[in-house]
């Protein structure tokens, strides 16, 4: 005998709706914010035309969240939506009456609806705009405007789904305006510079670029692209080339920029330490490429021009060399901000990490990881680790304990020490 799941009361009333769309919607005022935006979902997602268009004449919420269609990429369903919407648009009532605002695609907390809502409307103020759409500000000022917040993840998002949208958006320029805060491009969108220039690029602040094997012209392209992206703060890139990001033609100031995997080179460092776009650098992540073969000097003063800013630091698997740890360490002591300082997987000698510390033992740092030394191991093979020698790590040990009573740092030392084949790393705290 099958057990039968009986409906929950919120479902009955649900059903109850969608199956009579000839009737009138109930009274939303007087629903539960939960099953207002359930049943919101269940008449967009389930295409019921005329409940989908009813719901959104007599929305009473400030800003709708769908982040449902982004996920399941439902053409149809976000038809639903926009017809809705256009009975909205184009049924002419004061702006004073039109109680949404907003239709928001990324994905929130719906018990912090209201807080990410208020947030999410502020956040597109004259500031925000665009300098066109500042201009036409006021002549567009009695109108009601719609405003679309939505993360692109171009690979990720049907190019149906995302065409449909933007070409309904284009139709209804000067009513409804879309906000794409986050976007992430794989090397195929990489290479369709002109499909990228249509998207709301102004409003970036988060950029993430995976271009493996793209060509130079390629990159080329790409920096008219990050040319409009005027309120960019984050950048992530991985197998491009930096000379996307530090082209002097983007004057964007970058506060995070991501450039982990990056074949970077000497003079790369230098157009960083020079771009105008690192003067209010606060996290620089330059994980997993090799500086053995490069100058001391360049990075040196890049840290010396974001000493008062830069909060985050990682250096891990860098190859930095011993004479390049002297060079950078004196720059590091002047970070004064800085919180976060990672070092790890970097092969360097006990005398090195002693002077590091030395330079680094002052900061007010919250988290900062440094790498066994040479010395505490038995030997490097084909530049790997080999197992840490426990007898000699704790000689090693004995000798950094020494340093910090001489040294009195301000934060807790972790020494990091890996596996040699798969890097397993687990931690020795000296402090």
């Amino acid at each position: 005998m099958s057990i039968r799941t009986i409906p929950t009361l919120q479902d009955l009333v649900i059903q109850n709706a969608l199956r009579n769309e000839a009737l009138p919607i109930p009274n939303l005022e007087y629903l539960p914010r939960v099953l207002t935006l359930q049943l919101y979902k269940e008449a967009i997602m389930g295409a019921h035309m005329e409940m989908g268009k009813k719901m959104v004449l007599s929305c009473l919420l400030a800003c709708l969240p769908v982040e449902y269609l982004l996920k399941t990429r439902d053409v149809k369903a976000l038809k639903t939506l926009l017809n809705g919407l256009d009975l909205l648009i184009f049924q002419n009532v004061y702006t004073r009456k039109w109680k949404l605002k907003a239709i928001d695609f990324r994905e929130v907390n719906q018990d912090s609806c209201n807080e990410w809502s208020r947030a999410s409307l502020g956040a597109c103020s004259q500031e925000a705009m665009s300098p066109k759409e500042r201009e036409k500000c006021s002549q567009r000022a009695a109108k009601p405007h719609l405003k679309i917040f939505i993360d692109f993840d171009l690979d990720k998002v049907f190019q149906r789904f995302l065409g449909s949208l933007r070409e309904w958006v284009e139709e209804r320029k000067g009513v409804v305006r879309i906000y794409c805060e986050k976007l992430q491009i794989g090397s195929f969108y990489l290479k369709l510079s002109q499909f990228l220039r249509t998207l709301p690029l102004y409003y970036v602040q988060e950029l993430e670029v995976n271009a493996q094997h793209c060509t130079r012209e390629i990159m080329e392209h790409f920096c008219f692209c990050l040319m409009e992206m005027r309120n960019l703060r984050i950048l992530h890139l991985s197998d491009l080339s930096p000379q996307v990001f530090t082209s002097h033609s983007s004057q964007t100031p970058l506060k995070t920029p991501s450039l982990r995997g990056c074949p970077l080179k000497e003079k790369d460092l230098k157009h960083l330490s020079m771009c105008p776009s690192t003067d209010q650098l606060k996290c620089l992540d330059l994980s997993s490429f090799s500086m053995k073969d490069m100058s001391p000097e360049p990075f040196p003063v890049l840290l010396e021009k974001v000493a008062h800013t830069l909060g985050t630091l990682v250096l891990e698997f860098c190859e930095i060399t011993e004479s390049q740890l002297n060079a950078i360490s004196p720059a590091l002591g002047h970070c004064s901000q800085l919180k976060t300082f990672s070092f790890c997987g970097n092969q360097i000698p006990l005398t090195a990490l002693k002077n590091l510390l030395s330079h680094t033992g002052s900061l007010l740092l919250e988290q900062a990881k440094y790498p066994a030394p040479l010395e505490s191991f038995d030997e490097i093979l084909w530049g790997f680790w080999t197992e840490i020698n426990h007898m000699k790590f704790d000689q090693v040990r004995k000798e950094l304990m020494q340093l910090v009573k001489d040294i009195r740092p301000v934060h807790d030392i972790q020494i990091y020490s890996y596996d040699c084949v798969l890097h397993l790393k687990h931690t020795d705290f000296i402090v």
